[in-house]
Parts: structure tokens; sequence; C-alpha cells
């Protein structure tokens, strides 16, 4: 008994050790991902880099207009681009303010449609009655437009992790080559501080950590944007289906839908005719200038030139013709829309 109680024991602190280490664990990676930054500690530190970095362009830039007085050679090409690295980091300082506003604007979004489709799990609808067959329609027509973009973002979602992971691995490159440099320089026994190479090599190395932090601000944002259609996409469906046994359709409904379809094709028969009227004209245009061609005896020039003006005629009433085609096909389309409207009312 005694030999139990120990093992007992033994076990039971083994099991309080894991438990123990277990829960440490989880305090690390809850206190790991408390210190993510806040929207306003990384608009600081971009505000501050940016503030650090135009003194910094502004110190070579003093240096330059020093060396250019002292006219020594070489100095403005080696200032010049210094400059353009540095300023380009400052563009890139605030691509990223940029991305990280669209970030809590996005989140703020997110946050709103969660909220929405909360309120539908406790029977709360943002949909006002009387439910109509139309918003029905409505919701619809929306599930289809977010159906088509939840693969555009999708599609968008790979090509920025792919552009992401491309921009981490030329940043590494980039370092690489910072710090052979570094060693070439140290193994000759030159300076590093004065070394223009590594100055335009450091500067590049730079811009790259920048980039890198902004394409992980951009990834994250499309990732939002995801999140965003997926829940529109839910909240759209919801909608849907509570709509579906609810919605009516009235017959002063459907006799709008008629009047509005009636008054389009009254519109657009007024103007088939006037494109009607210009065909005939455009066709005999171009009928006549092709018997006068036929008729005439003319100069190389002059043939080259009237077959010019029949030729454009010839476009002249195609266009026409296409314009009456074109025309008269929406009229028959909105006609049979007429008879669908007919139809789903009787169904309904």
């Amino acid at each position: 008994l005694k030999g139990l109680l120990i093992v007992f024991i033994y076990v039971w602190a083994t099991i309080f050790s894991i438990i123990l280490i277990n829960g440490a664990i989880s305090l690390a990676q809850t206190n790991e991902s408390e210190k993510q930054p806040t929207y306003e500690e990384s608009q600081k530190r971009i505000l501050e880099s940016q503030l650090r970095l135009k003194e910094e362009i502004a110190k070579v830039k003093a240096a330059g207009e020093l060396q250019e007085k002292n006219k020594r050679e070489g100095s403005p090409s080696f200032v010049k681009q210094q400059i353009e690295l540095l300023q380009k980091i400052n563009l890139t300082y605030d691509q990223q303010l940029f991305e990280l506003q669209r970030s809590l604007d996005l989140e703020q979004t997110i946050i709103q449609l969660k909220e929405e489709l909360s309120a539908i799990a406790r029977n709360v609808t943002p949909l006002n009655p009387p439910y109509s067959f139309l918003l029905l329609d409505e919701q619809k027509e929306k599930l289809v437009l977010l159906e088509d973009k939840r693969k555009s973002v999708a599609e968008a979602v790979k090509s920025s992790e792919d552009f992401y992971q491309a921009t981490k691995e030329k940043s590494k490159a980039k370092e690489q080559a910072l710090r052979r440099i570094k060693e070439e320089l140290e193994a000759e026994k030159k300076s590093v501080k004065t070394s223009r190479a590594y100055l335009i090599a450091e500067l590049s190395k730079r811009l790259l950590a920048e980039e890198v932090n902004l394409q992980k601000i951009s990834l994250a944002n499309v990732k939002f944007e995801q999140v965003i259609n997926q829940y529109k996409r839910e909240l759209v469906q919801e909608n849907i289906s509570f709509l579906e046994s609810r919605i009516t359709f009235t017959k002063k409904e459907l006799r709008d839908q008629i009047l509005k379809l009636e008054k389009d094709i009254l519109a657009l028969t007024g103007v088939l005719e006037k494109a009607k009227t210009n065909e005939e004209f455009a066709s005999s245009r171009w009928l006549n200038a092709k018997e006068e061609l036929i008729g005439k005896t003319l100069s190389q020039n002059e043939a080259d030139k009237a077959e010019k003006e029949v030729v454009n005629l010839k476009s002249w009433n195609d266009t026409y013709r296409l314009e009456v085609e074109f025309l008269g096909e929406n009229i028959e389309n909105l006609n049979k829309t007429k008879k669908i409207w007919e139809y789903r009312y009787a169904l309904f």
C-alpha cells in the first residue's frame, strides 16, 4: 500500500506539473498576442520613423550641398542615390499609414457585420416590412455579386501572399549582400562607415525591410476583405431565408413593373424609329455613291477618292443597321420580360 501511495503521489505530481507548464505556455501565448501593436502604436512608430527619416534627408542634402560647394568629384551622384532611396523609404511610410487606416476601417466594418449577424440570430432583422417580391430579388442579386467577388478576393489573397513572400526573400538576399560587403571591407581593413557601396546597400536593405512591413499590412487588409465578403454573404443568405417565407407579391407591384417596362419600350421605340430613318438615309447615300462610281470615267486619283467615299458611306450605313438590330432586340427582350413578370405573378 505504501508503495502504491508513493506511485500515486508521483503520478499526481507529474500531471500537476504538466498542467502548470501548459498553463504557463498558454499564458505566454496570450501575452504574446497581447503584444500585438494597436493602431495608435503602429501609427506612432511610423510617424516617428518618418520624422527621423526627414531629418536624415535634410542632413544628406546639406552634406551634398557642402561637397558640391567644395567641388569634390563624384559626390553629387552618390548624394543623389542616397536621397532617392531615402525618399522611396518615405513614400513607403506614407503607404503604410494609408494601409493602416484601411485596416482600422475594415476592422470596424467586420465589427458592424458581426453585430448584424448577431441581431439576426436573436430574430432581429434589418429588413423592414412589407417584404416584397422585389426585395427578395434584390437580395438574390446581391448574393450573386458577392459570390463573384469571393473568387476575386481569394485570388487577391493568394497574389498578396506570394508578393509578401517574394519581398521577404528579396529582403533576406539584400541583408546577406550587405553582410558580404561588410565582411569584405573588414578583411581589407577599410572603414564600413565611409564606404559608399556599403551605405547604398544599407539604404536598399532598409527600403526592402519597410516594403516587407507594407506588404504585411496589405496582406492583412486583403484577408480582412475576405472575411467581410464572407460575413456579407452570410448576412444576405440569412435575409433571403427570412424573406422567402414572408414575401408578398401584390397586383400593384406587378402593374408597377409592367408600367416601367412599357415606358422603357416606348422610349426605345422612339430611338428605333430615328435609327431606321438614319439607316434609310445612309443606305440611299451609299447606293447612290456606288452607282456614280460605276457610271463615271475618272482619273486614278479621283477613283481612289470616290472609292474611299463609298467605303465610308458603307461603314456609316452598317453602323445604323447594327443600331436598328440592337434596339429591336432590346425591345423584344423587354416584351419577353413583361411576360416573365406576368408568369411570376401567376406562379406566386
